[in-house]
């Protein structure tokens, strides 16, 4: 699925999604709708956003939730250094986080 107005950069915000042309991240908008903020309540507070913009969060996060991985879980299974979820065990994984 494609995001127009949400990106993702490692030089921005420590790569977490943000809204396109903002510091301003997908999480910290998802946190708003949660407690309550309607999208008209944040374009008002944070005018950088548009009621648009805080659609997109929610359409992403629900993406993201809807997804069996995330782009951070592919990313992560590209390098050799680290191991796939799937390779650990429940136990061999707790044994792991006992060390």
């Amino acid at each position: 699925m494609k995001f127009e107005r949400i990106t993702v950069d490692p030089q921005v915000c420590e790569g977490k999604p943000t809204v396109r042309g903002t510091r301003m991240t997908v999480e910290f908008v998802l946190k708003l709708v949660g407690n309550g903020y309607t999208a008209d309540d944040i374009v008002r507070e944070y005018p950088e956003l548009g009621p648009s913009d805080v659609y997109a969060c929610a359409t992403y996060g629900a993406w993201m939730v809807s997804e069996r991985s995330s782009p951070l879980d592919e990313a992560l299974s590209r390098h050799s250094y680290f191991p796939s979820h799937s390779s650990f065990s429940e136990q061999s994984w707790a044994r792991s986080c006992q060390s």
